[in-house]
């Protein structure tokens, strides 16, 4: 019978930290989607701008706007604190990406463990 109480503790142990700890890889997986999606909400407010240069349509603001604030509240919803200045928005010649950077933490009792996640989404831009 102790033997048997030994093995569900040392299990419910285990699966408690792995909740714990896997649950930042979880809001990173989540993220990388939303950074996805901010990708191709980026394109295509790039491509519903008619008038001016990429270079205009970016200085705006509106695709930079729109994607902070999409990535934003997909943050919100996952718990996670996600600064403004944690999405980029950068537009290169033939390419856009987004990049997000923020930090989490997993707490154990007496322990804290911080994770640092840097996801990109790029798209392809055709003039």
């Amino acid at each position: 019978m102790l033997r048997f109480l030994v093995r569900v503790v040392l299990l419910a142990t285990v699966l408690y930290v792995g909740g714990i700890v896997g649950f930042p890889y979880y809001q990173y997986v989540m993220m990388k989607r939303a950074v996805e999606e901010a990708a191709d909400v980026g394109l295509t407010r790039l491509g519903g701008m008619r008038q001016g240069t990429l270079g205009e349509r970016m200085a705006s603001g509106d695709v930079t706007g729109a994607v902070t604030v999409l990535m934003q509240a997909r943050a919100i919803r996952l718990g996670l604190d996600l600064p403004a200045q944690g999405v980029q928005v950068v537009l290169e010649p033939d390419l856009l990406r987004v990049l997000a950077n923020w930090e989490a933490e997993a707490k154990l009792p007496g322990y804290a463990q911080r994770f640092q996640f840097r996801v990109e989404g790029r798209r392809i831009l055709v003039h």
